[in-house]
């Protein structure tokens, strides 16, 4: 038998036997009268045209803190949207409940540095001791040592590479910044996540901080932006889960 997709564009298949190109029950009859019997074939499906969705990252900078990031982490659960979070030291110190509840919800946790300095103009001594304490603030509020590394500020040297890959972490930059930091309007933080989106894009956004400690307007974006990539095909993952999905 010939398995061919119909003309009609159906996506179905039919059987055809080599009796001259016609079809069982088009064959001549067996001798006596007696029909063809239909031979069980297996028909496989057309192979899909599916394609995996293209996927984007949220990613939290700079807490945990105890106002914002709680209600960063309740919007993601009620959508049911994992996200990256580059904690500081200092703040998991403050905060190892909300740090352990970003864990618990199945967030990814890297690291943000200790202490949110400069680390593109320090010392390799002092890139070294702020990594490690950042690391060990990290473990003992929460258990962990991450792998991903985003420098405060986006500063970089190549003191601070070299560390980071003595250390074994990633450094992970972004490609879309709506600078929800500064102050900007709830409705233009969201417009431009979701104009400059595209696949594999890494969003920032913060948790914590921000000018006069006001991230009001991050927390109001944030399910016309997780709404808006979903309505645009987008599937939400982690940093990671760009580069799993990527391989």
């Amino acid at each position: 038998a010939v398995i061919t997709p119909r003309p009609d564009g159906s996506g179905q298949a039919e059987a055809t036997l080599a009796y001259g190109g016609m079809r069982t029950a088009d064959a001549p009859p067996l001798p006596g009268g007696e029909a063809r019997a239909e031979p069980a074939v297996a028909i496989s499906p057309p192979e899909s045209a599916w394609t995996p969705r293209e996927r984007v990252a949220l990613t939290f900078d700079d807490g945990p803190d105890g106002k914002y990031t709680p209600m960063v982490l309740d919007i993601l659960a009620e959508y049911g949207v994992t996200a990256t979070f580059f904690v500081v030291g200092v703040q998991a110190e403050r905060y190892p409940d909300v740090l352990a509840r970003i864990r618990d919800e199945g967030h990814e946790i890297g690291s943000h540095g200790y202490a949110h300095a400069d680390m593109g103009k320090m010392t390799a001594a002092d890139i070294a001791e702020d990594l490690r304490l950042a690391d060990e603030a990290l473990r003992e509020a929460a258990g962990i040592v991450p792998a991903l590394f985003r420098p405060p500020c986006g500063s970089v040297s190549g003191e601070l590479k070299a560390a980071l890959s003595d250390s074994g972490k990633k450094l992970v930059r972004w490609n879309v910044d709506p600078r929800d930091w500064d102050g900007t309007p709830a409705a233009e933080i969201a417009s431009h996540v979701l104009e400059h989106a595209k696949d594999g894009a890494i969003i920032l956004l913060h948790s914590f901080g921000g000018k006069n400690a006001d991230l009001s307007g991050t927390i109001e974006a944030l399910p016309e932006i997780i709404e808006g990539l979903l309505a645009q095909g987008y599937e939400l993952t982690t940093v990671s889960g760009l580069e799993r999905d990527s391989k």
